[in-house]
């Protein structure tokens, strides 16, 4: 006759067999978020000197890098054909189309007075 710790393990071995372990689908996203978030991180953007930007977007942006002041002008790196404004406050401010370039330089000179 088997004991109860035979049995209980002999129970843990077949429902183990039946329901193998789940990898945590959960878990492996948040790694490979912590994993991006940790290389963004670590990039830095070339900024002339005297500027005061450390908005995230500044990172979604391309090079060449325009400067208005403190404000950003740069293709978006994420969505092809858009240009993006990035203040050195939170957030940014997206332009599509032909005039998108010309529409974010307007922009740029209408936030400098709030960012200088």
């Amino acid at each position: 006759m088997l004991s109860l710790k035979e049995k209980q393990d002999i129970l843990v071995k077949k429902w183990n067999e039946l329901h193998p372990p789940q990898i945590d689908k959960a878990a492996i996203a948040l790694e490979e978020v912590r994993a991006a978030v940790r290389s963004l991180s670590s990039t830095t953007v070339k900024k002339p000197a005297g500027v005061k930007n450390s908005n995230k977007n500044l990172l979604t942006i391309m090079e060449p890098i325009e400067w208005h002041g403190n404000i950003a002008i740069g293709e978006s790196s994420q969505f092809i054909g858009w240009v993006n404004v990035v203040p050195p406050g939170h957030g940014s401010i997206g332009y599509f189309g032909p005039s998108a370039l010309s529409n974010a330089r307007i922009m740029a000179k209408k936030l400098m007075s709030q960012y200088s």
